[in-house]
């Protein structure tokens, strides 16, 4: 009856409990043996802002002075001490009248703050906007504004009317779609504006963020979310 209840019930169990300890000792070894994971190099860019020595914001670097001036303006906005902002531009048109030049645009802007070795997005929109600048001169006798030395205007007054929100966003485009001085409607332009193609700014911000970084000898080692913010761990590799 004895020997009978040890092959029936006893000896499987041995012989399973003695697999499972195989099985232990197999995984441990695999374990021991595998190579360490190595371990990234992350730089603590916090002192770097400090001292004013950390990375800047997106800087256009092309031959549109009319682009070049968007993007100085836009750098100035919302100035942040402990990160930087990121923009694309889609200029759509321009007019100038008199001494006024108004700028008809589409903007991505991304601001970024920093903690340690993180890099977080904190804040993304895509706005409609019209910048609206005063110069020293009668722009209209100039042929092309550009020609303009658009350092002047950088530090003039400067209005920024957006689009605004919801059931109000398409008359608020409308609305400033308007020559400067004279205030006549813009053919065309409000329509041409609100049935822009955005992913064209979504695609050229990626390169402008790759660019940000890089020319400040920074890369992105991983991204990932956290309660749903987006967040880079950076170094200096």
């Amino acid at each position: 009856m004895n020997r009978e209840f040890w092959i029936r019930y006893k000896k499987p169990a041995v012989i399973a409990a003695v697999i499972a300890v195989i099985c232990i000792l197999l995984a441990a070894v695999i374990l021991n043996n595998r190579a360490p994971e190595e371990e990234t190099d992350y730089v603590d860019i916090s002192e770097a802002f400090r001292q004013d020595t950390a990375l800047k914001s997106y800087e256009y670097r092309g031959d549109d002075k009319l682009l070049r001036l968007v993007y100085t303006v836009e750098n100035d906005i919302d100035k942040t001490n402990n990160g930087f902002k990121v923009t694309s531009v889609k200029l759509h048109d321009y007019r100038a009248e008199s001494n006024m030049l108004t700028l008809y645009a589409t903007v991505l802007s991304e601001s970024y703050i920093v903690n340690g070795d993180t890099i977080e997005l904190e804040n993304a929109s895509i706005v409609p906007k019209a910048y609206i600048f005063t110069a020293d001169t009668d722009l209209s006798a100039i042929s092309n504004p550009a020609d303009y030395d658009i350092a002047k205007l950088i530090n003039s007054p400067v209005e920024i009317i957006q689009a605004k929100d919801g059931s109000y966003y398409k008359p608020s485009v409308e609305d400033f779609c308007i020559t400067p001085v004279t205030r006549e409607e813009i053919k065309g332009l409000a329509d041409k504006i609100l049935t822009y193609d955005s992913s064209e700014l979504t695609e050229m911000q990626k390169e402008h963020f790759d660019e940000t970084l890089k020319s400040n000898n920074y890369t992105i080692t991983r991204t990932y979310k956290e309660s749903a913010v987006t967040k880079y761990k950076i170094s200096n590799k």
